[in-house]
């Protein structure tokens, strides 16, 4: 299974994977991405998961649960 996607707001060179991302189909999930990566080529982001066969039909939209937080800290240097 490839998965693609946009990164919405966040540099893509920024954003890894440190777990199993679920994927869902109709609010019940069917599977999951574990591991995802910037493609220079593509100029999105692609990832690669496991699918319930059930569910692996060409073409079907699946939705990604995905959290970025995004932490900025400023410090004073001497």
């Amino acid at each position: 299974m490839l998965v693609t996607g946009d990164v919405f707001g966040v540099n893509p060179m920024s954003v890894g994977l440190t777990v199993a991302l679920p994927l869902w189909l109709d609010h019940a999930q069917v599977g999951y991405i574990t591991s995802s990566v910037w493609s220079p080529v593509l100029k999105k982001m692609i990832g690669i998961g496991f699918i319930n066969p059930s569910f692996s039909e060409p073409g079907t939209v699946l939705d990604i649960e995905h959290t970025v937080v995004v932490v900025v800290e400023v410090f004073q240097i001497q």
